[in-house]
């Protein structure tokens, strides 16, 4: 693990038929900074999951809903080997009732263009779902980390059902509630140095979702 008194910095990339992937980690006295850039190498936009956030207000002034997305909100998942960091749909654990399934804003992604963005996670990393949450205190254990960053593609179908919604900063765009396990999903990873984390485990739900809803992919 990298010293508080030092800089480490490290690249992973990777890439598949729809998008590429380029993240730095770098480590700052007090907190993990994640830089992504995703480029759309296809031929439809994508839309990718990765405005993440925690309530909705109504602003006043247009009597609309205003998604109070966070930039460095994500997703932090520990186990007994790794932490896993990532912006895209997670599932509801298993024998949680929810009355929403909550699903990130995201942002379009034209065919040729690409989208960067900074992650800052003060350390050690504390677990975290929009379900679930660790103790914010606690023993910290090193883990190997890996990013991942979910998205869908923009086909007719999924055009038609995304709608533009107003955030504190800009315009995004929100889908109905589908399954993690319908999302595209990139990632890289383990990185080379390993990361403090408060020993608290949140894993992702082993049960697998149900395909009884409505999905982007069909």
């Amino acid at each position: 693990m990298t010293s508080p008194d030092q800089i480490a910095s490290e690249t992973l990339r990777a890439e598949n038929a729809d998008c590429s992937l380029a993240v730095t980690l770098e480590f700052a006295v007090d907190a993990l900074h994640l830089r992504y850039q995703a480029r759309n190498r296809g031929t439809l936009p994508i839309y990718l999951l990765n405005r993440l956030w925690n309530t909705i207000r109504r602003d006043s002034g247009t009597d609309g809903q205003v998604f109070e997305t966070l930039p460095d909100l994500a997703t932090v998942q520990v186990d007994s080997t790794e932490v896993v960091v990532s912006k895209s749909v997670v599932d509801v654990p298993y024998l949680m009732l929810v009355e929403v399934r909550q699903i990130p804003c995201m942002t379009r992604v034209a065919p040729g263009e690409s989208y960067e963005e900074t992650v800052r996670l003060p350390l050690p990393l504390m677990p975290y779902t929009v379900y679930e949450r660790a103790a914010s205190h606690g023993p910290s254990v090193s883990r190997s980390l890996r990013f991942e960053l979910g998205y869908i593609q923009g086909s007719e179908r999924v055009e038609r059902m995304v709608e533009p919604v107003a955030t504190p900063t800009d315009e995004a765009f929100y889908i109905d509630a589908f399954p993690a396990q319908d999302q595209g999903i990139i990632g890289v990873g383990p990185f080379q140095e390993a990361v403090p984390v408060i020993n608290q485990h949140i894993t992702r739900p082993t049960k697998p979702a149900s395909t009884g809803e409505w999905t982007p992919w069909g």
